[in-house]
């Protein structure tokens, strides 16, 4: 809904202490707190920072699994550019990826990829009313909620995806992507295509400079550094955006 952290007005400002012999207090507002964004402290100790606030939502956490990944994809598209429908979280994860996902287990089907989403409470009917012109089954449906001893559904993807696969599996690395927003699931379509096992995509509905567009952490199968390498430039190829 908001963008990313470099989207002008989600930082207001900061005050940082600086890592100097004699450190000074330094008040950043507008664009000159942005240097403290994504920095990871190397510009200083951050003491206060100051964001804007959106007003509070009870989230229903929901899966929906599919015979086809791109259905989720497709799905998932839809639901995102849905500007009157809440949405948090918006991840298609490809099968065998669920499998991982122990606390989830068993909301997901053998052979299905998935979207895992958190859907505003006010807006979960306009979301099944959308999912009925698309080939997909909600296997889960619950309000969330944080508990001791259980990875919520959120913890599921982003890089946390990575995390579930690494506790049973050691073989695995990822790259980062960012997705053409005009040509997106097309250019999905083109790397499975292109990969098939060997990377394993599920992607973040994300929104970028007013644009719909996704991030994709996908899950790959390491054999050698140039391998890896080869397999960046074959996304690239297809028009998709690798931080190396």
């Amino acid at each position: 809904t908001f963008g990313g952290m470099r989207e002008p007005g989600n930082i207001v400002a900061a005050r940082i202490v600086t890592v100097e012999p004699t450190p000074r207090i330094i008040e950043l507002r507008g664009d000159a707190a942005q240097k403290i964004s994504r920095a990871y402290g190397t510009t200083g100790i951050i003491t206060v920072l100051e964001m804007p606030l959106a007003p509070v939502q009870p989230w229903i956490d929901v899966i929906v699994a599919f015979e086809d990944f791109i259905e989720s994809v497709r799905f998932a598209h839809a639901i995102a550019l849905a500007d009157g429908i809440v949405k948090k979280l918006l991840s298609p994860v490809q099968w065998p990826l669920p499998q991982y996902f122990s606390s989830f287990r068993s909301f997901c089907p053998a052979g299905k990829s998935l979207l895992s989403a958190m859907i505003g409470e006010m807006s979960i009917e306009s979301f099944e009313t959308l999912l009925e012109g698309f080939a997909g089954t909600m296997t889960y449906k619950a309000a969330h909620e944080d508990l001791p001893g259980k990875a919520p559904l959120y913890e599921h993807t982003w890089n946390h995806t990575t995390l579930q696969i690494l506790k049973a599996d050691r073989g695995v690395t990822f790259l980062q992507c960012l997705y053409p927003h005009d040509r997106l699931v097309e250019a999905v379509e083109q790397v499975g295509a292109k990969f098939g096992d060997e990377v394993l995509s599920h992607l973040e509905f994300i929104r970028l400079n007013g644009r719909v567009t996704a991030n994709g952490i996908p899950v790959v199968r390491y054999s050698s550094p140039e391998r890896l390498y080869e397999i960046m430039a074959g996304y690239e190829a297809c028009g998709v955006m690798i931080a190396n």
